[in-house]
């Protein structure tokens, strides 16, 4: 009897080992680890059934671990991957290790993508509304979205309005003017295509006044010409863009009455059923069409290129997609400092050709999963660069991270 519960141990203990070298991608550990489960087969021959059923239930149960992905973002879904948790935090054992794994182990899983497609596809199948787990498709409008993507309800404005009062005593200290634009999302703008309830609609810039810009009522204006944000997409168009970039200049203007604004006329303006909305720029449906196969889409939108293009020079880290422009041709010598996620790659197409210089910073935390406005992670940088304007570009979704602007004051700035 103590000589099979032994074996039953070892089989455990093998499977832990394999469990290991998969999620720490050891190949040779992999196939050593194996190498035991085979030599454990005599085991089965042993002891009968019990054993054929323990090692049967490791065996199904590691099949998931076979290929974990590494990616840190999912192109399917257009979103960042749950990181591997550490079990030892600051010398001590992370008591959300096991939450966490799992969560890290359903993103990556064997064959994951493959599985979601079937179960997206009989979803579909059976609900004639909406279908979906993480991206939705609206079967009567034919839009997609996400419901992440939906404005915070309960925000604390009077902390946000402090938290802004003392960032611009920073930029008042420092020869900077401060704008804080808030993009509205999707649902906002296209309730009546994406959600079956019209969502809480706030005004933020009434609600948490000077510097905020909120230019709900131009995008609510523009969708009346042309799509202001893609079917097949959670972020605007560059037609939707362009609206939010004419509104926050007119406001920058109000303190700086010199400055010029680019309109329509001076790009070259064409339709095509291909979109691009984040840095790299690269063209395509959109992230959900390749989620739900929409194929040859007949929607056309407008893309907008700018004739002295050849004037500018960008470099943009791959990795984190932040982004320094100059313009030699800009009409305005003010230098821009974008924080913003990545909402704000096509607001800087037209940026980029109105300011001087700008440097972008991204504010997506992969750590997080969401947007990180603690301005002790950039306060050294904006110093370092010097600009004369400091813009924060965030969705509704994300309000609530103005909450936290002055959280943690003790953590490192980069």
């Amino acid at each position: 009897m103590k000589s099979k519960i032994a074996e039953i141990v070892m089989l455990f203990a093998i499977f832990c080992l394999f469990v290991f070298s998969v999620l720490e991608d050891n190949k040779i550990l992999v196939l050593l680890t194996v190498l035991a489960f085979t030599l454990m087969l005599k085991t089965i021959k042993t002891y009968g059934k019990i054993s054929v059923f323990i090692f049967g239930f490791l065996l199904i149960f590691s099949l998931p671990l076979l290929s974990i992905n590494q990616r840190d973002v999912s192109d399917d879904e257009n979103r960042g991957l749950k990181p591997s948790p550490k079990l030892v935090i600051d010398n001590s054992l992370n008591s959300a290790y096991p939450a966490q794994f799992g969560d890290y182990l359903e993103d990556r899983f064997f064959s994951r993508n493959q599985l979601s497609k079937l179960v997206q596809n009989f979803k579909c199948a059976i609900n004639t509304t909406t279908c979906g787990k993480d991206v939705f498709l609206n079967k009567k409008s034919g839009w997609t979205y996400v419901k992440g993507f939906l404005p915070a309800e309960n925000i604390n404005s009077d902390l946000i309005r402090q938290n802004l009062k003392t960032l611009s005593a920073f930029c008042d200290k420092n020869n900077m003017q401060l704008y804080v634009l808030i993009i509205p999302t999707k649902g906002v703008i296209y309730p009546e295509a994406v959600y079956p309830n019209i969502p809480v609609i706030l005004d933020y810039q009434k609600m948490l006044g000077e510097p905020v810009v909120y230019p709900y009522n131009e995008l609510l204006t523009a969708k009346k010409s042309d799509f202001v944000m893609p079917k097949y997409d959670e972020h605007w168009t560059e037609y939707g863009a362009f609206t939010g970039y004419q509104a926050l200049m007119k406001y920058i203007q109000m303190k700086n009455p010199s400055l010029k604004i680019l309109s329509e006329s001076d790009f070259v303006v064409k339709k095509q059923n291909t979109i691009r909305t984040m840095i790299p720029y690269n063209f395509s449906y959109g992230y959900n069409a390749k989620t739900f196969g929409i194929k040859e889409p007949s929607d056309l939108y407008k893309t907008y290129s700018f004739p002295q293009d050849d004037l500018l020079s960008i470099k943009i880290d791959e990795e984190t997609n932040d982004f320094v422009s100059k313009f030699s041709a800009s009409k305005n010598p003010q230098r821009l400092y974008l924080i913003g996620s990545s909402y704000s790659d096509n607001l800087s197409l037209f940026l980029r050709y109105s300011f001087s210089e700008i440097k972008k910073v991204n504010c997506l935390s992969k750590e997080l999963q969401s947007d990180d406005l603690r301005m002790n992670l950039y306060e050294k940088d904006i110093l370092n660069f010097k600009p004369d304007i400091l813009l924060v570009a965030i969705t509704v979704a994300a309000v609530p991270a103005l909450e936290v602007m002055y959280e943690s004051e003790d953590e490192n700035a980069f």
